[in-house]
């Protein structure tokens, strides 16, 4: 919403530090990261309390919060540094205070606006972003004023943003893939659209009325809601410049394909600690090199692909992990040097957990996660290697493939598939669309079809899937 891009902005004029929260999390989740953050004021909306009710949430999660006074600060026992809680809407609040008094109050507070702007200088820390979490507490990045604001200027300078041009940004304000285009898109001085939550239908509306040359969903959940709707229609996006979206290679050539002509399928390698993209395909890119590989670095930031065990940096073309630095790095994990100490190594390289390989040109091709490498039989097999190929199967809207132990092969591979709507197809039949196109070690044992997936933000969590296999007798 519109309040969260005004204190966001805000905040970092006061040289304020902001916490966006994921509003997945829930009580445990939420109580960790205002206690971890040492959070003072908690901003908060009751304006998709039909979707999810994050002030009932706060209530839920902090045993005295309701019985606590509403114009005093807040003395909670299992958040001590909290002192306010802040309420967007129309509600009247618990024991919160509503942001328009807030407002209201700080209209007649006697210092002047251009004293703030003195407050915060670039190398202060503008906000902690935690990481998802999927495989344990998240941790939270401190990220600095520049490395924001470098990083997605330099973005919009590679997209070409035009002043005055419109970008659909779907993914949410607590997401660096939310958080970063808005704040290009306000560089450029082009206009950000985005909605409350994603629903495709109203997304289709708003897409076909306010015509932006740009689209930003970033991941393919986002990306095939629209591009496989019923009502999508790609003579009428004849407007549309580029799209973003981050897939294996096979699954951006299906997007590229469903794009209007002459529009541009754009891709990038990027995380929470890089404070955006760290690698862009450029839309004057070949194809091939925009649905092959995550491009090069984008301006004043390193890249190289390096020894998972010593961390020696390795020759263009073999695989390895990738790393970099530059402008656009985090400062720590927020108190927790030894996570730390284990992520930004010697030289200020910032180790990723991603495997990777450089071309000769600097673009680098996404691998996978290197803890999601599978065993099978002896041979290493990339879960996006599959997951890729069964993409490229009409039926198949989303596809996700992890390890199953086995007695015979240690593990082997298992295929979690979303169909198109609409679409039909067996397991028998994905797996067949597999055999004599994969090495055998790759092809599923099992596919299994849901509807609804496990999600952190906007990522799904493999990690639930595996446990869903793992908790099943053998």
């Amino acid at each position: 919403c519109i309040d969260f891009i005004v204190l966001y902005y805000a905040t970092g004029l006061l040289g304020a530090t902001a916490v966006p929260i994921n509003i997945r999390y829930r009580r445990s989740e939420l109580r960790y990261l205002v206690r971890h953050s040492r959070m003072s004021v908690l901003v908060t909306s009751d304006m998709i309390r039909d979707h999810v009710d994050l002030l009932g949430l706060v209530d839920a999660s902090f045993d005295d919060f309701a019985g606590s006074a509403r114009d005093e600060p807040l003395r909670l026992a299992d958040a001590p540094d909290l002192r306010h809680v802040v309420l967007c809407g129309g509600r009247t609040p618990l024991p919160a205070l509503r942001l328009d008094d807030v407002l209201a109050a700080g209209a007649t507070a006697p210092r002047a606006f251009g004293s703030f702007t003195e407050a915060a200088g670039p190398d202060d820390v503008l906000m902690v972003l935690y990481t998802s979490g999927t495989t344990a507490s998240p941790k939270g990045c401190e990220i600095p004023q520049h490395a924001v604001t470098e990083n997605w200027t330099h973005w919009a300078e590679a997209l070409h943003l035009r002043e005055g041009e419109r970008i659909w940004v779907p993914c949410p304000f607590f997401h660096i893939a939310g958080i970063g285009p808005m704040v290009g898109a306000t560089i450029a001085g082009a206009t950000a659209i985005s909605a409350s939550h994603f629903d495709a239908d109203i997304a289709i509306a708003q897409i076909e009325r306010e015509q932006p040359a740009h689209l930003f969903p970033a991941f393919p959940p986002l990306t095939f809601g629209i591009l496989r709707h019923p009502r999508y229609d790609r003579e009428r996006f004849a407007f549309l410049r580029t799209l973003h979206n981050v897939a294996p290679p096979e699954t951006e050539r299906v997007v590229q394909a469903l794009l209007p002509a002459g529009a541009a399928l754009l891709n990038n390698f990027g995380m929470t600690e890089s404070a955006g993209c760290v690698t862009y395909t450029r839309p004057e890119l070949p194809v091939d090199v925009r649905t092959d590989t995550t491009g090069p670095a984008l301006p004043g930031m390193e890249v190289r692909i390096a020894d998972v065990d010593t961390c020696a940096e390795l020759p263009r073309g073999e695989r390895g992990e990738l790393q970099f630095r530059g402008p656009n790095t985090f400062r720590a994990y927020l108190y927790d040097p030894v996570a730390t100490a284990a992520t930004i190594i010697d030289g200020g390289w910032i180790r990723t957990g991603d495997l990777a390989e450089m071309d000769d040109d600097g673009n680098v091709a996404y691998i996978g996660r290197i803890k999601e490498m599978m065993k099978v039989g002896g041979e290493n097999v990339a879960p996006i290697e599959v997951e890729a190929h069964l993409s490229t199967h009409p039926a198949v809207q989303l596809v996700q493939v992890v390890g199953r132990d086995d007695e015979r092969y240690g593990e082997v591979p298992v295929a979690f598939v979303e169909l198109v709507a609409g679409a039909h197809a067996t397991a028998e039949e994905l797996i067949a669309h597999c055999r004599g196109q994969l090495a055998s070690f790759k092809v599923p044992r099992e596919v299994r079809f849901v509807t609804e997936w496990p999600m952190s933000a906007t990522k799904i969590q493999k990690r639930v899937l595996r446990e869903q296999l793992h908790a099943e007798p053998s």
